[in-house]
This record gives C-alpha cells, structure tokens and sequence, in this order.
C-alpha cells in the first residue's frame, strides 16, 4: 500500500487505527457517524490529521414479541 514512488507505510498502525474506531463504536451506541479525513499513512504509523463524529440520542434495541404457542 503506498503511493507512486513513497515509502510503504505501516499496515499494523492502519490496522491499529481501524480497531479503536470500531472499539469506539461499540462503547458508544450513541455514534451515529465516525469521519477521519484525511488518515495520513508512513512507514512509522498513521495520523488522523481531521475527525468529525455525529452523535444521535441511544435507544437500545427492543426485544422481539414472543409467539404466543396455540
């Protein structure tokens, strides 16, 4: 993974950065939107130089309605 003629970067610091967005996912069932543009990628790890989250009220998920037996 690299551009044209740069060094190739890190995949561990990608793989890394992708583990703590879907961590912060499931912590925070309130996130409704994660943004982090731009990421940018070296040999010596990643930087987020931007990020934008939408945040929406939590409702927890209802339980499905039982099947009354006949």
């Amino acid at each position: 993974m690299r551009h044209r003629g740069a060094a190739p970067v890190d995949p561990a610091a990608l793989k890394d950065l992708l583990a703590r967005l879907s961590q912060m996912a499931d912590d925070l069932p309130e996130l409704a939107e994660a943004e982090c543009p731009p990421v940018l990628a070296r040999p010596d790890g990643c930087t987020v130089v931007d990020a934008r989250i939408r945040l929406a009220p939590h409702r927890p998920v209802s339980a499905p309605t039982p099947v009354n037996p006949r």
